[in-house]
């Protein structure tokens, strides 16, 4: 006890102050830690933004978000960018027989991500189609990417009859390429593929006929 008090005699001031308050200190931080593990509520964890989306018919894969409003993007994902040759990939169309992208070097490629559920996919259409016959003989080609992993098949060949789409439709069952290769998050997308196979333009959301006219023409005029 003499220990103690002599002890406490040859501390300064400040040091038994320090001393005396060091108890109360641990004790209201192991209340506030108590507190924030135990019982505080969890915050609100509210997304930057809401975009528009809506479910895939199957469930099968994570909502996509639907654009109905067009947006330029500089790439897709790691493996598409602006400048950079486009992802190489073969799929099946409607009838079986298969289409590969690097066949068809040496003209304008319009790769379009859609879904028959998507509203924008099906305004956007009848403008890629008005663009496939116009722009056909000069080199334009349209490959109708369809994500069938999330979408239903048998509705595909009656949306096509509904629409009077020529251009090929292909069967994304795996999706190999709107998810694995260009890492599509949001339909309708268009990937703009010049005669050489490098990507020239990305868009996300629905184009208006104007705006595609121009984008096609641009290509043709520019593409070596």
């Amino acid at each position: 006890m003499r220990n103690r008090r002599s002890l406490r005699q040859g501390l300064s001031p400040l040091q038994q102050a320090l001393r005396a308050l060091a108890f109360p200190t641990a004790l209201a931080a192991g209340f506030f830690l108590g507190w924030r593990f135990f019982l505080a509520p969890e915050p609100s964890r509210l997304p930057l933004e809401t975009p528009t989306s809506t479910t895939p018919r199957s469930g099968a894969s994570p909502t996509l978000e639907v654009v109905p409003t067009g947006r330029p993007a500089s790439s897709l994902g790691r493996g598409v960018r602006l400048g950079q040759p486009a992802p190489d990939f073969t799929l099946r169309d409607l009838s079986g027989n298969p289409h590969t992208l690097s066949d068809h070097r040496g003209r304008v490629v319009v790769i379009n991500f859609w879904a028959t559920w998507c509203p924008p996919c099906r305004v956007e259409m009848p403008a890629l189609q008005d663009t496939y016959e116009t722009y056909r003989d000069q080199g334009v080609v349209v490959l109708a990417v369809n994500l069938t992993q999330v979408d239903e098949l048998d509705a595909i060949e009656p949306y096509r009859q509904e629409l009077g789409l020529t251009f090929p439709i292909l069967l994304d069952s795996a999706s190999e390429v709107s998810n694995g290769l260009y890492r599509v998050l949001g339909i309708p997308t268009s990937v703009f593929v010049d005669r050489d196979g490098v990507v020239q333009e990305v868009f996300v959301g629905a184009i208006p006929l104007e705006e595609l006219d121009t984008k096609i023409r641009n290509l043709l005029g520019g593409s070596s």
